[in-house]
């Protein structure tokens, strides 16, 4: 399929993740971002991190390519081996997970939250927490995925007769995974991605807008993150040639002679 042009909502399609994404039981839809792009971005770094580390330690390097396809194949993770060994197609599922009960999107009193509880050997500690004893009986999560229903309707009627920020505070406070569910201006003011430093304010022509800036934190480096906006064309190629050059002579030589294209 190498000639075949790609685009990221249809491989998400051909490579089986739309098939996973959706309402339990409805629609295939697409994931909210362009994530096989972002994904073969990133694994295309890992690549071309690993052939460097290669050619400093054998003195030889190499290609590499990845695909589309290979990014969002490589997304469905555990679900090509779990049909291998049951047979099952697995589809459409909401926010609930396939093999773990609770661990899904609840509705709150004003809002929804994702909660989960890993450990069956804390399963009595969440029933504390929470107040719902009609659930204590299925202290394993064999028998809570037996029961999914009775255990998930349980646990959402009680978290529905509080706030989402109530369950928040309750739920870290036991030590149990949680969080509310935001939207984009809400985790653009998250307290957490302040203190990760997750968006830069830059100006370009005169506007002043937020840019995404990179989860990687070097301890030893201050200055690693997104430091202004896309540069105009060509605007750097001097300062790119200029320790090739030599000098500004060779660098007017250069463009005279269309080594930078047109205009």
């Amino acid at each position: 399929m190498r000639e075949k042009p790609g685009l990221d909502l249809i491989l998400q399609a051909e490579a089986g993740l739309m098939s996973l994404t959706g309402p339990e039981d409805g629609e295939p839809v697409k994931v909210g971002q362009a994530i096989g792009d972002l994904t073969a971005g990133m694994f295309a770094a890992v690549g071309i991190l690993a052939r460097l580390h290669e050619a400093e330690r054998t003195g030889r390097g190499g290609e590499f390519d990845v695909s589309l396809f290979d990014a969002v194949v490589t997304l469905l993770n555990e679900y090509p081996t779990q049909h291998d060994l049951t047979g099952e197609v697995p589809g459409t599922q909401g926010t609930t997970h396939q093999t773990l009960v609770p661990y899904q999107l609840f509705d709150t009193a004003d809002g929804q939250l994702v909660l989960g509880v890993p450990s069956d050997s804390r399963w009595d500690e969440f029933v504390d927490a929470v107040g719902c004893e009609s659930v204590r009986e299925y202290g394993t999560n064999a028998e809570r995925t037996a029961n999914r229903e009775t255990v998930v309707d349980a646990i959402q009627d009680r978290l529905a007769e509080e706030s989402t920020a109530y369950w928040t505070e309750v739920l870290t406070g036991a030590n149990f995974p949680n969080g509310p569910l935001n939207d984009v201006a809400e985790v653009v003011d998250h307290p957490q991605a302040e203190a990760r430093e997750l968006f830069a304010r830059v100006d370009d022509r005169g506007t002043s807008f937020l840019l995404p800036n990179h989860p990687f934190h070097f301890p030893d480096h201050d200055d690693v993150g997104v430091r202004g906006p896309a540069p105009d064309l060509g605007e750097h190629t001097e300062s790119v040639f200029a320790d090739v050059a030599g000098d500004q002579t060779t660098l007017d030589e250069w463009r005279e002679g269309g080594a930078f294209g047109g205009d």
